[in-house]
């Protein structure tokens, strides 16, 4: 069997090619997925908060019970609300990511 001579130039520059672009992409792929899931994290937040004061303008056992239901699927979620003049306000947080939603009563 013939040794092959890596000091010879033919055949290296596709190697090198595809060294040199994981080396690029690895990075910027980690960085997407992490900016993504955050992203996703900030809209479930925004949704749940939204939809608890909603329920809590049309019945505060609808509150409760969605509230348990939010808090069992997203671990970790705190909520707190508060009223006042003729209104409710929502605020949940889950992990470092934070939202609030008014609604009418």
């Amino acid at each position: 069997m013939r040794q092959r001579n890596f000091s010879d130039q033919a055949g290296n520059a596709l190697i090198e090619f595809v060294g040199f672009a994981f080396l690029v992409f690895a990075p910027i792929a980690t960085f997407a997925a992490t900016d993504t899931i955050k992203w996703i994290q900030k809209i479930e937040v925004t949704t749940s908060a939204t939809q608890l004061a909603r329920a809590y303008a049309i019945s505060p056992d609808a509150f409760v019970r969605l509230e348990s239901l939010l808090q069992s699927e997203y671990r970790g979620l705190v909520v707190a609300v508060s009223t006042s003049k003729g209104f409710v306000e929502v605020r949940a947080r889950l992990e470092d990511q934070v939202a609030s939603a008014r609604q009418f009563l």
